[in-house]
Parts: C-alpha cells; structure tokens; sequence
C-alpha cells in the first residue's frame, strides 16, 4: 500500500514537473481554475518595434507547435507560465482603444481581479492617429517618443471590463491608509500614472499579490 503511494506521488510530481505552463480560453474558466496544460511552453518578449505595433504589449507565448500557437495567440485569454500570470490583450480595449495583440504581465489584484500594464490610452492614440496621417514612418517616430508611456489597467474577469489607474482610482484605493494617500499626493503629476511609481504603494496597501 505504501509503495503504491510513493509510486503514485512520483508520477504526479513527474508530470508536474513536465507541465511548463497552462491556458484557458474563456475567463469562465480562469475563475473556476479550470487550465489546460502545455508540457512545452516559452514567452517571448518581442522587441521594441513589435511592441509598438501591436500595442505596447510585451509577450508572446509560443510552444512550436502551430496548432496549439494559433489557440494561444487568438483564443486563449489567459497562459500560466511558471507561477505567473500572462494576460491575452488582443480581445481587451479601455475607454474604446484597443490594447492590441499580444501578451501583458497581469498579477491578482484584490482576489477577483486582474492588474495588468500597457501602453498609455494616449500614447496608443497618438500613435494610431500618426500612423493613419502619416504611414509607417510617422507612427513609428510618434511611437519610439512614447513607447516607455505606460499605465496600470485593472481587468474583471467576470465581466471584461478594463479600469484605468488613474489618480482618482489611486486615491479610492488607498482611501483606508491616509498615510499612503498622503505619500502619492506628494508624487510628480507628471509620473502619478507610471507603474514605477503606482505599484509600490498598491503592493504597501496588500493589493497585489506577488
């Protein structure tokens, strides 16, 4: 009986340790933990100029094979690698922009959600906008002077809906620690958007899980 249970525990931690990374489909089936499993998986993070065109976001999940690539890139909407989290912006948008295609780092946010970062809602306007005025050239000079703009987005998984983090959402946020809310007051205007400086005091605050 014992050595049936060492045997059986082996395989498990075997296949666990086999098993790269997971996806699901649907946010129905993120929220019930319900992944498929991937025995091989990498992000990769594209460059400068990809980000740029595809909407600020950073990462792609590849597995080599084309079947399975082709689910990730266009109908899953969330891959586990290791113990973090990839959240699929293709199908997301915020105050009508759309973030574009590829993958953001997400992390649970107050349990129920997803706190993500992409680029700016302005810098993805102003970028678009160049673009359709002036091709390829003029987006890509509007996008290289705006592609380090980042803001902090909060996802509901339940309905889809994407929040920007703004400094009104920060003070709502932080309302229970005055200390904190005092601190980002203090904060340049010009960098009271900036992940850099917004996930310090979320993760203070015991928002984030890390």
């Amino acid at each position: 009986m014992n050595r049936t249970i060492i045997v059986l525990c082996l395989l498990l931690t075997s296949l666990a340790t086999k098993a790269q990374g997971s996806y699901c489909n649907t946010f129905a089936e993120y929220i019930g933990g319900h992944f498929t499993q991937l025995e091989q998986l990498q992000m990769q993070t594209r460059s400068k100029s990809k980000r740029i065109w595809w909407g600020g976001v950073d990462f792609q999940p590849v597995t080599g094979d084309k079947a399975t690539d082709k689910i990730l890139k266009k109908q899953a909407c969330v891959v586990m690698y290791h113990d973090s989290i990839y959240l699929n912006c293709r199908n997301l948008s915020c105050q009508g922009v759309a973030f574009g295609k590829g993958y953001a780092r997400a992390y649970v946010f107050e349990r129920d959600y997803l706190l993500f970062c992409a680029q700016s809602i302005k810098a993805r306007q102003k970028t678009s906008s160049a673009a359709l005025a002036f091709g390829l050239l003029g987006g890509t000079i509007a996008a290289s002077s705006l592609s380090d703009n980042y803001s902090c987005y909060i996802l509901n998984p339940g309905t889809g809906v994407v929040e920007l983090i703004d400094k009104n959402v920060m003070h709502r946020l932080l309302e229970e620690r005055n200390d904190l809310e005092m601190e980002y007051r203090l904060t340049d205007p010009k960098l009271n958007f900036h992940p850099e400086t917004l996930l310090p005091f979320l993760i203070k605050q015991g928002l984030i899980e890390e």
